[in-house]
């Protein structure tokens, strides 16, 4: 089995505290996958959805992601279209 990683690196905008960043990041990526539309589809389907995804790193030591910083955000797949799709739709 083939596993892809993509990290992505992420220009904060705004303080985010380290509780609050998975939430972020779970919109981050749901609104890349409605850019594609049969990823929106898959979106909608209570299915397993074939990637995951870490927090970003590195973490603060006080646990809040600093505004004008870039942080790494790594997406693993086993599914090499997925994997394509967030490495040239998510950047951007």
């Amino acid at each position: 089995m083939k596993v892809y990683q993509i990290r992505i690196k992420l220009y904060l905008l705004k303080d985010i505290m380290a509780q609050d960043v998975q939430i972020m990041l779970t919109r981050f990526i749901d609104k890349s996958l409605f850019a594609k539309e049969n990823l929106g589809k898959l979106h909608n389907t209570n299915t397993y959805k074939n990637y995951c995804y870490d927090l970003l790193s590195p973490l603060e030591k006080d646990k809040i992601y600093k505004k004008g910083k870039i942080y790494t955000l790594t997406i693993r797949t086993i599914d090499e279209d997925m994997a394509e799709f967030f490495y040239e739709v998510c950047p951007n």
